[in-house]
Formats: C-alpha cells, structure tokens, sequence
C-alpha cells in the first residue's frame, strides 16, 4: 500500500551540488546572508540543509527563505521551496524502496564506462590556447612506467603539503599518460603502465575533491578505478574506492560511502592491512555522520588493529603508503572518525585524545592533515563550552589556514563559526573570533584558492 512521504528538493540539491558546497558550507552561507539582512545570527547548520534537500521541511520561516534565494539568486520557486498549503506532496511506494533503488542506480553508476576518452573539460583550459604536443613512442618500457609514476608521487606530495599543482597541469599530464596506454608493450609493462595511469588518476581525483571541484574529482576517480581494474591491482582499487567513499562522506552522502567501502571490500583478503585499516576508518566516518556511535567505535578499533598487524600482503605501493599512513594519520583519522558523534557527547574523549595526539605527531610536510584536526579539535572544545581552549585552538587554525589552499579547510572554518554561536555573549574573546573567521570567510576567492 502506498504511504506519503517527503519528496526530496531536488533543486536546491542541484544548485548546491552546481557550487560545489557541502551541506555544511551551504548552511554557512545561508547564515551570513541572514545575519547581513536581519542583524542577527543565522542557526542553520547541515541538518537543516538535510531537512530542506530531504523534502522533510519545505517552508522554512521567511527570513531563511530570502537567505537561501540571496545566496542562489533564484526564486523560492526555483530554490524547490514550496508551502505545503499550495497542494498534497507526491506519493512514492515507501521510503525503504526508495532506498533500495538509489543504491542499485548508485551501484550502476559506478561501474558504468569511465571517461577516459576525454579529461574533465574544466580542468582543460581556454579553447581558444593552441595545444602543445609531445611525440609518443610507439613502444613503451619500464622508464615510461617510471616517469609516470614520477609525477604521481610529485603531485601527490605537493597535495599532502598544502599546495597542490595547478589543475590544468595535472590534467595535462594525464592526458599524455592515457595516451600512452596506446603505445605497444611488453605485456608486463601495459600492465605496469595501466597501474601507473590509475595511480596518477587517483591523486589528481584527490586534489580535486580538496578544491572542491566534486564533479571533476569524481571524473578521476573512475578513471583510476578504470585502469586498477583492468591491471587486477587490488590495493589501487581499494584506495581509488577509499578515496571516493571519503569523498561521499565529505558531501553528506554516508549511505554511498557504506556501499563503496563495501565494494571495496571485495577479496579484502588481498589488502595489506594498512589498506583493510583505511577502509575501517571511512567507515567509522559514515557511522559517525549517521549518527551510529557504537559502529562508529567498532570500526576505529578495526582500524587500529589492522594498522599494527604489518602485513603488506605483496602491496607495491606499500612503502608510499606506510610512509603516509603513519600514526599521527591513525590517530587524526580515527579523530574525525568519531567527530560527528563526539560533537553529540559521545565517544567525546576518545576523539579529543586523538585529534591532540595527530597534532603533537604530525611532521611539517603534513600542514594540511595537522590543520585539519586543530581546527575539528577547536570546533569540539567550543561545543563542549571551554571557550578558552577553543579560541586558542581556532586562533592557530586561522593562522595556519592562510599558508594552505582548500575547500575542505574553508569548510572547517565555517564549522569553527557555527561552533562560536552558543558562546558568543558569554566570552568577550568569541566575538573577536567570529568576526576574523567571517572575513576569512566572506574574503575568500574560491576559483582563486582552486587553482
């Protein structure tokens, strides 16, 4: 029998996804436009973005209306906002089916046809730029492989430091990369080639995802999921959908993030345990973004054990990986792997004492991750109502966040906003706070910080 339920916004999904925001940073933007026309602070955070984009709310009160078309610049028609009174909501079989078919669409998404005939055009530069060509060998051989794999490891430690390679350049390089796919080989060498191009693809997918370009990021995972696939490299594969999973979670999506972790987890048995150990921890992160503290927990104790049981499983990625995944990444990791239920009273201690613990470990060379738990460590200690300790916290976030580029980081400063609201009249530090994180905020040139 049929049931009414909520249809989803599916406009205000698009025009947030068209910006490249998380429901988190939508929310933040929302409220300054409230606080600039009303004079007071807005309250919206992703939960209230959840409820409008779930079809669960459809008519928020009228100042958050002319906030929410403000900052698209649309009508409350074209933002998808509609009052209930204006006639009866669409009916759907059940909200449990509608699950059930998202996650089969979700599931043939992902294995459709990667793009790999073209590279994602926003990352190609003006039309109007004459190409530049490079001659390729008609046969390629270990030194091809070699280079290729060269420029990843570049790219991937320029991302770590906070200061990722121009798009354009990355997505030049891939594209001569994919090129070579076509040279002839040794069978041994496609191979290689195939593993290379995939773990490139991967790391510009990653820095991608960090600036926010969600669409394009996504263009490369399924490029590297591609290439690990057809070379049978199992630890690419994992990582690629490890990858994608943190990304899902990123954008509020933590039922993907579940099916992808799952997929990924097929013949874990050929994962290293540094592998098995990443994909516990993205798992804890949708456990936590759903609110399920006890899974949440479990999954950052599996995490911890596969992280010491040293076992690379013939990985030949293996001394990059473990080189990266150190214990300051277990601990940042399985932090904000709790975050969202710690923020809640739960599993509290257990995420503070991580998150210090990163700090405290992490070498310079990782700005990026150090920033990103000084500045969830200052969000939680704010919520938690120890405003001194906050501030302090999110003053050096603020500070360190000027010497690195990031979608993720602006995020993370919105969050330390939302976090001051509850303090703002009772610290007279908060006041000061919030208003150098606003102008950090509103100062911000988004295509400038991307590229």
């Amino acid at each position: 029998m049929a049931t009414e339920v909520a249809v989803p916004n599916v406009r205000l999904q698009r025009l947030i996804a068209d910006q490249g925001w998380t429901q988190a940073h939508a929310a933040e933007q929302i409220n300054v436009e409230y606080e600039r026309a009303t004079g007071q602070s807005g309250r919206y955070g992703a939960e209230q973005i959840r409820r409008l984009e779930r079809g669960t709310v459809t008519w928020p009160p009228r100042p958050y209306r002319d906030a929410i078309c403000a900052v698209f610049c649309v009508t409350e028609a074209e933002a998808g906002l509609r009052s209930k009174r204006s006639g009866p909501s669409p009916v759907v079989e059940s909200q449990e089916d509608d699950e059930n078919l998202h996650r089969v669409e979700f599931l043939r998404r992902l294995t459709a046809a990667p793009a790999v005939v073209g590279l994602p055009p926003a990352l190609l530069g003006s039309s109007q730029q004459a190409p530049v060509r490079t001659a390729l060998p008609q046969r390629i051989g270990p030194e091809d492989v070699h280079q290729i794999t060269k420029i990843a490891n570049v790219f991937r430690a320029a991302d770590h430091a906070g200061h990722p390679v121009a798009g354009e350049a990355m997505a030049a390089q891939l594209q001569q990369a994919l090129r070579l796919l076509d040279a002839k080989a040794e069978r041994g060498t496609k191979t290689a080639m195939q593993v290379a191009v995939g773990r490139l693809a991967n790391v510009i997918g990653w820095s991608q995802f960090d600036a926010g370009f969600h669409w394009e990021a996504d263009q490369y995972f399924r490029i590297g999921l591609h290439n690990a696939e057809q070379a049978g490299a199992w630890w690419l594969r994992a990582d690629v959908l490890t990858h994608m999973a943190r990304q899902a979670v990123y954008l509020d999506k933590a039922d993907d993030a579940l099916t992808l972790i799952g997929t990924a987890k097929i013949r874990e048995d050929r994962l290293s345990s540094l592998r098995r150990s990443s994909l516990c921890i993205v798992e804890a992160r949708a456990f936590s973004q759903l609110g399920e503290a006890r899974e949440a927990a479990r999954s950052v104790d599996r995490a911890v054990q596969f992280f010491y049981e040293v076992d690379d499983r013939d990985d030949p990625d293996w001394a990059i990986h473990s080189d990266f995944f150190s214990e300051a990444q277990l601990n940042g990791d399985t932090g904000h792997g709790l975050w969202a239920v710690a923020v809640q009273g739960l599993e509290t201690a257990n995420a503070v004492e991580r998150l210090a613990t990163a700090i405290d470990s992490y070498p310079d060379s990782y700005a990026r991750s150090r920033l990103f738990c000084i500045a969830r460590l200052a969000a939680l200690t704010l919520h938690q109502g120890d405003a001194d300790e906050g501030i302090a916290l999110a003053r050096k976030a603020l500070s360190a966040a000027r010497e690195v580029r990031s979608m993720r980081v602006l995020d993370d400063l919105g969050e330390l906003h939302r976090a001051t609201t509850r303090l703002r009249d009772s610290h007279p530090g908060v006041a000061a706070l919030r208003r150098d994180l606003a102008i950090a905020l509103r100062g911000s040139d988004y295509t400038e910080i991307s590229a």
